[in-house]
């Protein structure tokens, strides 16, 4: 057996003992079972993989040692060494389908990694060749998923009407969630709303998940958006929309998103009043910030403070430049023309030994944060809005957060 130059490397001197392929179950479980003897003690891929290499190198490369270590890279997300030992062992052993599908899936990964639209068209027949041959396999369940897999590359690689093609027909024999999800989109993104709606109430009956049915009214939304028959099909669009959207918001403990899927309903059904009412937020008032940069050192290694003017201000070292910060004033008010002049002034009082010169200016950072007058009115806690309080939405709660720096520990 001639072996890549690749494969030599990596399994030593003994890696071109000829051997025949073996795919039969029982040899698959054999291996299994007298590895997990030598793996058991150990935690991690890596001592797997050193024991699988062993096992190579002894015995040579077969299509069950192969499979079994590209199990072990993609584990690692090593998937260069994953797929190189897939294809391998489908060249060892072309009746190994279960190689075969999971090559496809990492080729898949690659075609949804591409970065240009080159990238996409050299990735996109790749996983569709390998998986051609499970079409014809006499596992029923192997060609349904093989239909599937074929179906999201055709996804990913925007081909919308292939797509509904190859789920449709997966879903004639395994209603799974995510390939219904998956063809209705691709069936919007053909415009073809009625049949979009038409396929989720099938997989709302048949599935009773929760995800289909917001998908559904989601799907009944866009069609009374993008109306293609009758007055009469939007009416009942519209019913059947309205009847979804009021048992969830009577039954749903999370009724946010609810509540503006009802307010978009309102929308299109041109009325505006009802929607604004359920959604509307009080009147925020914002500060305009204003910090300066400098296209020089200060000559310290870390952020220092200082007071001027009664007010505590902050210079930072970042990549051999200065930051100083900040400045308030009122968003809703014009910026004065000698704002930026004006806190220079301030900041060479607070930090006269760093050298700031408006020579040195190199960018103005301006953004608003939620606060009032100025740097004293500062908003320093998130602010919650209880729309039942307020406007008398139950269920609804909006968060005004301070910065966007806080946003990921508002939400958690």
């Amino acid at each position: 057996m001639n072996l890549p130059d690749s494969y030599k490397h990596r399994l030593g001197p003994t890696a071109d003992k000829q051997r025949r392929p073996t795919t039969s179950l029982a040899a698959i479980l054999t291996i299994i079972l007298v590895l997990s003897q030598n793996v058991i003690a150990h935690d991690g891929p890596e001592e797997v993989l050193t024991t699988l290499n062993t096992a190579i190198l002894r015995n040579g490369p077969t299509a069950d040692l192969l499979f079994r270590r590209a199990t072990e890279f993609r584990a690692m997300r090593d998937y260069k060494h994953a797929a190189a030992d897939l294809g391998y062992a489908v060249r060892l052993d072309a009746t190994m389908e279960i190689a075969r599908l999971e090559l496809a899936r990492l080729q898949l990964l690659q075609l949804k990694s591409a970065s240009t639209s080159e990238d996409r068209v050299s990735h996109y027949n790749q996983p569709l060749e390998t998986v051609e041959p499970l079409s014809r396999s006499n596992d029923t369940a192997m060609r349904i998923a093989s239909l599937a897999l074929r179906g999201e590359v055709h996804m990913a690689a925007e081909n919308w009407t292939s797509a509904i093609k190859d789920l449709s027909e997966a879903l004639e024999t395994r209603p799974e969630v995510q390939w219904y999800l998956w063809r209705a989109e691709a069936q919007q993104r053909c415009n073809q709303y009625v049949a979009s709606v038409e396929g989720l109430r099938i997989a709302d009956a048949i599935t009773q998940s929760p995800v289909i049915k917001a998908a559904l009214c989601d799907a009944l939304i866009g069609a009374i958006r993008h109306p293609a028959d009758s007055d009469a099909t939007s009416v009942n669009m519209i019913r059947e929309t309205t009847t979804i959207i009021d048992l969830e918001l009577s039954t749903s403990r999370l009724k946010s998103a609810w509540l503006i899927r009802h307010a978009e309903l309102l929308l299109l059904c041109n009325d505006r009043h009802f929607a604004e009412a359920g959604l509307a937020v009080p009147p925020l008032s914002f500060l305009r910030a204003l910090n300066l940069v400098f296209a020089r050192p200060a000559g310290v290694a870390q952020a220092v403070g200082a007071l001027s003017a009664g007010r505590f201000l902050f210079l930072v070292p970042w990549r051999g430049r200065t930051m100083v910060g900040t400045a308030y004033e009122p968003a809703a008010t014009p910026e004065r023309p000698d704002s930026v002049q004006t806190f220079l002034d301030v900041a060479q009082r607070a930090f006269p030994w760093a050298g700031l010169h408006a020579r040195d200016l190199s960018l103005v950072h301006r953004g608003l944060v939620p606060g009032a007058g100025g740097a004293s009115g500062l908003r320093t806690r998130t602010l919650w809005l209880d729309h039942e309080a307020d406007r008398g939405v139950p269920g609804l709660l909006s968060v005004v957060g301070v910065k966007f720096t806080t946003a990921r520990g508002v939400a958690e």
